[in-house]
C-alpha cells in the first residue's frame, strides 16, 4: 500500500527546505544524502547510494513525490520509473529556494496539481501548473466529481473528451443519478457544454463527445454514444438486505451481482448497504461491505417496523428476525427515497432491494 509523501532533495539547502516541509505536509518522509546528516531526526532517511537509485526504489512506495533539485534533473530521475498517469505518482518539483513549485507528472488524476499548490502556499512560492483545463479554467474530465465519490466506469475515452473540452468543441452532458450541485452559477458550465435532457437525445446531437452521469448500465442501442463518451457512476444505490445467519460473502456477492445486472445497474453506483442490527456481526455481510469498500447502515426493529414497503410481508422474517420485512424498509430508510429501483427479490437465503439516493438541492437526503 502506498504511503503519502516522499521529498527528495540533493542539496544542502534543499535539505533544510524539506525539513520544513516534512512538518507541514502529513504521513511525509525526508530523503537526503548522507553527507548532509547532522543528527537522526524523525521522518528523516540518509542514503548513500547515487539518487536515482534511490527515487527508483521509492517511486511506487508513495503517493506523490516532492523533489526539490532543477526540473531537468527530476525528469531524468523519473523518467525510467514511468509508466502511465493512472499508476504513477504525482510529481512535484521545486527549486532548493522555494520560488518556484511545479507540477510535472499525473497533474489531475495523480493530484499534483493540487500538491503543487499545497506546497507552494506553504513556502510562499509561485505554483506553476500547465495543465490544459486548469489554464483555460474548464472542466478537468478526469477529476469530475472525484470529491463527490463518484467513479469513472472506463477510462479509455477520457483523452478524446478532454481534448475536445480544451478544444471548445461541443460536449453534451446527460445526468439522471448522483448530486446536481457540481456545477453552479459562480462556477459555470463552460459554454461549449450542453445539457440533454435524454440520452436519445445526447445521441443524435451528433456532439463529438459526452459526459454521462447515471448508476446504469447502457445498452446496445447506445454503442455509438459510449464511443465518444466518458461515463461517471455516482454513488447513488442503496442496497437493502436480508439473510440467513451465517451466510457466505461469496453467496452475498453473487445475489447482489445478479439483481442489478438484471436490472441493469451500475455496482460502481452503491453508496451502502442497509439491513437490521441484528446483523452487526454477520461476517458474509460485513466481509462483503470490507471488500467493495462500502458503509453499512443498520436499523432497528422499531425502526424497520414503521416504513410502508411495497412487497408482501414475509412470515419467515417476522419468525426470525421480529419484523414483517428487512431489505424493503432498510432500502428505503437509508436511501430517504419513497420509492424502490429494485423491489425484494429473493434469491435463496439471501433478499435484495435496491433504493436510489433522494438528492435534495443539491444535497443527499442525509445531509
Amino acid at each position: 500500500m502506498s504511503q503519502k509523501t516522499a521529498i527528495v532533495a540533493i542539496t544542502k539547502n534543499g535539505a533544510e527546505l524539506g525539513q520544513r516541509l516534512i512538518h507541514l505536509l502529513p504521513e511525509s518522509h525526508l530523503y537526503v544524502p548522507a553527507k548532509f546528516a547532522s543528527e537522526q531526526k524523525a521522518g528523516v532517511c540518509f542514503f548513500r547510494k547515487p539518487v536515482k537509485e534511490t527515487v527508483r526504489e521509492i517511486f511506487s512506495r508513495y503517493e506523490s513525490l516532492v523533489l526539490i533539485m532543477a526540473v531537468g534533473i527530476a525528469v531524468r530521475l523519473v523518467a525510467s520509473e514511468l509508466k502511465g498517469k493512472h499508476e504513477d505518482p504525482a510529481v512535484v518539483v521545486m527549486d532548493e529556494r522555494g520560488k518556484f513549485v511545479v507540477s510535472l507528472l499525473s497533474g489531475h488524476i495523480g493530484g499534483a496539481n493540487e500538491m503543487t499548490r499545497k506546497v507552494a502556499s506553504f513556502v510562499g512560492a509561485q505554483p506553476v501548473v500547465t495543465t490544459a483545463s486548469e489554464v483555460s479554467g474548464t472542466l478537468a474530465v478526469g477529476l469530475l466529481g472525484r470529491e463527490l465519490g463518484w467513479e469513472l466506469d472506463d477510462s479509455a475515452n477520457v483523452s478524446n473528451v478532454s481534448a475536445a473540452v480544451v478544444n471548445e468543441e461541443e460536449v453534451g452532458i446527460y445526468q439522471d443519478a448522483g448530486e446536481r450541485n457540481w456545477w453552479t452559477k459562480t462556477n459555470p458550465l463552460p459554454d461549449n457544454i450542453c445539457i440533454f435532457a435524454s440520452l436519445e437525445s445526447l445521441e443524435e446531437s451528433g456532439c463529438p463527445a459526452a459526459l454521462i452521469i447515471t448508476d446504469r448500465l447502457l445498452g446496445r442501442e447506445f454503442r455509438a454514444l459510449l464511443k465518444r463518451a466518458v461515463v461517471y457512476r455516482p454513488k447513488s444505490l442503496v442496497v437493502g438486505m436480508g439473510c440467513n445467519r451465517g451466510v457466505s460473502c461469496s453467496r452475498i456477492e453473487e445475489a447482489v451481482t445478479q439483481v442489478l445486472l438484471e436490472h441493469a445497474l451500475s455496482i460502481k453506483s452503491i453508496r451502502n448497504v442497509a439491513t437490521i442490527d441484528l446483523k452487526r456481526h454477520e461476517h458474509g455481510v460485513l466481509e462483503f461491505a470490507r471488500n467493495y469498500s462500502l458503509p453499512v447502515e443498520f436499523f432497528a426493529k422499531e425502526t424497520l417496523e414503521q416504513v410502508e414497503f411495497p412487497s408482501s410481508p414475509s412470515s419467515i422474517a417476522l419468525n426470525c428476525v421480529g419484523v414483517q420485512a428487512v431489505c424493503e424498509p432498510a432500502a428505503l430508510l437509508s436511501s430517504k427515497g419513497t420509492s424502490l429501483v429494485v423491489p425484494k427479490t429473493k434469491l435463496g437465503d439471501i433478499t435484495i432491494a435496491v433504493g436510489r439516493v433522494s438528492f435534495v438541492g443539491g444535497k443527499t437526503g442525509n445531509e
